[in-house]
């Protein structure tokens, strides 16, 4: 489910990959990839949807993040 989820951003929220990288380089950032990815796995398993998971992840990335990076 991860990589499909990375795929999708690159499809579809290009903008985020630059953001992904950035808060990849740091544990405070690794630790919100990994709740937001969290998110969007509960989400999955309440919808079967990857749309859904998809969506939740981004909601969850963005509510966490600074754009100021």
């Amino acid at each position: 489910m991860a990589n499909k989820i990375f795929e999708m951003i690159k499809r579809r929220r290009p903008d985020l990959n630059a953001v992904m990288e950035e808060l990849s380089r740091s544990r405070e950032g690794r630790s919100v990839i990994a709740e937001a990815f969290e998110i969007a796995y509960e989400t999955y398993v309440k919808t079967a949807r990857l749309d859904d998971a998809f969506e939740a992840f981004v909601e969850a990335l963005e509510s966490s993040i600074d754009y100021d990076i």
